[in-house]
C-alpha cells in the first residue's frame, strides 16, 4: 500500500507575526473611548487550558487529562514613545494608561481593551483584565522600554474587527474622484455610483479589507476595516472629501 505522504509546502505563503491593532478604553462601558496603545513591539496573547488526571482504574495505568477550566492572558513589551516638544516629553496615552492602572488596587487596575490582527488572520477579541505594567531600566544609551502582562477576568469575548467611521462628501460640479487610503489609490469613480459600487472600489485596494458604505449622494458615511492611518480624496469638477466623521 502507497505511504501518505503531505503536500509539498513550497509553494504555500506565509505572513508576518505581531501584526495587531491595540486599543484600551479611557472612557466608562457606556461611553467608552478607545485609544490605540502605541510602540509594542511584542503582543502574545494565549489561552492557557487548566487540565485535570481524570483517570481511573479502568485506565490501565495511562493517565488521562480533561480540561476542567481555561485562563486567558497576554505578554506585551514596547518602546516608549511619544510627542517630544524640547522642553516636554508627552508619552503615548494608550501606554500610559495601563501603567498607571498597574499603580492601583481593585477595579482601578483593571482594564478594558480590544485587539484585533491587522491582516487577513480572523482573531479580534475584547476583554477586561487586571494588568501589570511597568517601564524597564536600561543604560543613557539604550530606548526606554515597557512591558508587562494582561490576565483576562473571564472568557474574552470575540468581535467583528473594528472599522473606521469615515464621511464621503461630494462638492458642487464634482463629476468623479479617487479615494486614497493608506497610500491606496481607487480607480476614477463617478459620483453616480451605487453604494455598492463604491464598496466595490475600495475593496480592491490591498489596504482595504472590508468596506461598508451607506447613505445616498452627495453624502455617504463608510466604515473601513482594518482601521486606516490617512485617507484622501481628489474630485474631478469639484471637490470631494474624505476623512474621519
Amino acid at each position: 500500500m502507497p505511504t501518505l505522504t503531505p503536500p509539498d509546502g513550497s509553494g504555500l505563503a506565509v505572513i508576518p507575526a505581531g501584526r495587531y491593532g491595540v486599543q484600551v478604553n479611557i472612557g466608562t462601558a457606556l461611553a467608552p473611548i478607545w485609544v490605540f496603545v502605541n510602540g509594542l513591539t511584542n503582543f502574545e496573547p494565549k489561552f492557557d487550558p487548566k487540565l485535570e488526571d481524570d483517570s481511573d482504574i479502568t485506565s490501565d495505568g495511562w493517565e488521562s487529562q480533561a480540561v476542567a477550566g481555561n485562563a486567558f492572558s497576554i505578554d506585551f513589551e514596547g518602546l516608549v514613545k511619544g510627542v517630544d516638544e524640547g522642553s516636554t516629553f508627552t508619552a503615548d496615552p494608550g501606554m500610559q494608561f495601563l501603567v498607571a492602572a498597574s499603580q492601583e488596587t481593585g477595579s482601578d487596575a483593571h482594564v478594558h481593551l480590544r485587539y484585533w490582527r491587522t491582516d487577513e488572520l480572523d482573531e479580534a477579541f475584547e476583554l477586561h483584565a487586571a494588568v501589570k505594567a511597568s517601564l524597564k531600566g536600561g543604560k543613557p544609551n539604550e530606548l526606554q522600554k515597557f512591558s508587562g502582562n494582561l490576565t483576562g477576568r473571564g472568557k474574552p469575548k470575540s468581535i467583528t474587527k473594528p472599522g473606521a467611521n469615515l464621511a464621503l462628501h461630494y462638492g458642487f460640479g464634482a463629476t468623479a474622484y479617487t479615494a486614497t487610503v493608506d497610500g491606496q489609490t481607487t480607480a476614477s469613480i463617478l459620483t453616480s455610483a451605487t453604494t455598492a459600487q463604491i464598496k466595490a472600489a475600495l475593496e480592491l485596494l490591498s489596504t482595504v479589507d472590508t468596506a461598508t458604505v451607506t447613505g445616498a449622494a452627495p453624502d455617504f458615511s463608510v466604515t473601513l476595516a482594518p482601521i486606516p492611518t490617512t485617507t484622501s480624496a481628489a474630485g474631478t469638477g469639484g471637490t470631494v472629501s474624505f476623512a474621519a466623521a
